[in-house]
């Protein structure tokens, strides 16, 4: 996430969930070969549905993916911020070359076909190796922002590394003073380019003294 972001997670303790139909991937939650309008209007109504209920926490199993900090961090300029999250409450997306066969026979959803539809991406995404945590905390949008958040630092989710892109140069007192009011200890590190390969790495030079 760029730094502003990052600074403000720190000091407000929450994540903000995203909205699928706010999402970036416009095959999301829509895996199937949708060609038969029967189909494609299942597939959209429960869509919809869960639009309005559900939000969805994405996490990447892996930091050293230069493309994701490329994306996400605004050039590396950002932060990446790594948690402990119960693996029980998350669920690993898969990632599929061709659109899945949605069950002729059946034209709702199984549980079987619910659970591709929650956790399937086009293989172009691979490089995030997602996790995604789902909430129903839609119910509850913050007033002066519009969104709606889940608190980090509880049961399912714990902050445990912030980790500075390749070209952050944010004030390390300030991440350090805002980390310091978390209960559990939490490592501050810098990324840097690996010469040997095609990741980051962590910057060994790097202190977080003041």
């Amino acid at each position: 996430m760029c730094a502003e972001v990052a600074i403000k997670v720190l000091d407000e303790r929450r994540l903000k969930l995203s909205e699928i139909k706010h999402l970036n991937d416009p095959y999301e939650l829509m895996p199937f070969d949708l060609s038969d309008p029967i189909i494609f209007n299942a597939v959209s109504k429960t869509r919809d549905e869960l639009h309005e209920k559900h939000g969805i926490l994405s996490f990447s199993e892996t930091w050293i993916e230069p493309v994701m900090w490329s994306h996400y961090t605004y050039s590396h300029e950002g932060i990446c911020l790594g948690f402990d999250v119960l693996e029980e409450t998350a669920q690993k997306v898969k990632y599929i070359k061709t659109p899945l066969r949605f069950p002729i026979n059946d034209p709702t959803l199984t549980r079987e076909t619910t659970r591709d539809m929650l956790s399937t991406k086009y293989k172009a995404w691979e490089y995030e190796s997602e996790w995604r945590i789902w909430s129903d905390d839609l119910r509850h949008r913050d007033e002066k922002t519009g969104y709606c958040y889940t608190d980090i630092d509880n049961y399912q989710i714990g902050l445990r590394e912030i980790i500075l892109g390749a070209r952050c140069t944010l004030d390390i007192s300030k991440i350090i003073d805002l980390s310091s009011n978390y209960p559990e200890p939490i490592n501050i590190a810098k990324a840097r380019q690996s010469l040997r390969e095609f990741k980051m790495e962590l910057d060994p030079n790097f202190t977080d003294s003041v």
